[in-house]
């Protein structure tokens, strides 16, 4: 099976690539073929990608989203034309590069199958950006029940919240992130350099290290996690909370 995965995201800078990347080798692994398609900033690098087709954009704030999108839809109908894949799969966040070709495949009931990937929900609503974050999000919820095959979540509470607050009807499968368990071996790091990590953050043994990993910004609701330490503080004095990823700059 050939699977096209579309994403909204500068390749070459988000902090959470291991994603898509550990599932497109997960898939490779079944034997699948998968290609990529995502916008990049400076560095057309596939980091660790197989197939990857990056796409061009304006370096400007808003321009770069709408320019990405129009790149990444030429982009895949190209693709639909030379290689015919068998599903499509689309980033939550960039649902309007696939509309058209979406609207055609479920009229004409031909190949390829989309789904609609959906990795995060809108969190933080506060203000005009993020009414139009959460404006955004719903229309493309409402574009995958008229025209998508199906849709997937990362969890079975967030299927949940699909279903009941946005009002998903189509199949919906709970796909989890990939990991790669060979990178998070606990076994595979000497003693010496754990003990110098708990000591750079000011761990002493026996105490609770949290670690959250992933990009910076209020959507995330890094907020509550950070009010919740001091609920898991009274319980566990000693425990710390370690913050790794990466934010623009306007967060």
């Amino acid at each position: 099976m050939h699977i096209v995965w579309v994403l909204k995201s500068y390749w070459d800078t988000i902090s959470d690539r291991a994603t898509w990347v550990e599932m497109s080798h997960a898939l490779e692994a079944c034997g699948h073929r998968v290609t990529v398609i995502t916008g990049y900033r400076a560095r057309r690098d596939p980091h660790g990608l197989t197939d990857v087709i990056f796409v061009p954009s304006l370096k400007a704030p808003y321009l770069n989203q709408i320019t990405q999108a129009i790149s990444a839809a030429g982009a895949l109908g190209r693709l639909l034309r030379r290689r015919q894949p068998d599903v499509v799969i689309v980033d939550a966040q960039a649902w309007l590069s696939a509309l058209p070709y979406a609207a055609l495949a479920r009229l004409s009931r031909r190949r390829p199958r989309f789904v609609l990937d959906v990795r995060t929900v809108p969190v933080d609503l506060r203000g005009l950006k993020g009414r139009v974050i959460d404006a955004v999000f719903w229309a493309g919820l409402r574009t995958a029940n008229r025209y998508y095959n199906g849709a997937s979540a990362i969890t079975p509470y967030m299927a949940q919240t699909l279903r009941t607050r946005y009002g998903i009807t189509l199949p919906l499968g709970i796909w989890s992130s990939a990991v790669s368990l060979a990178a998070f071996d606990a076994a595979a790091v000497a003693p010496q350099k754990v003990a110098s990590l708990r000591a750079q953050f000011g761990v002493a043994d026996g105490d609770m290290l949290l670690l959250y990993h992933g990009s910076y910004g209020v959507y995330r609701g890094l907020a509550n996690l950070i009010q919740a330490m001091v609920e898991v503080r009274a319980t566990f004095p000693g425990a710390v909370l370690v913050l790794l990823g990466s934010s623009s700059s306007s967060e």
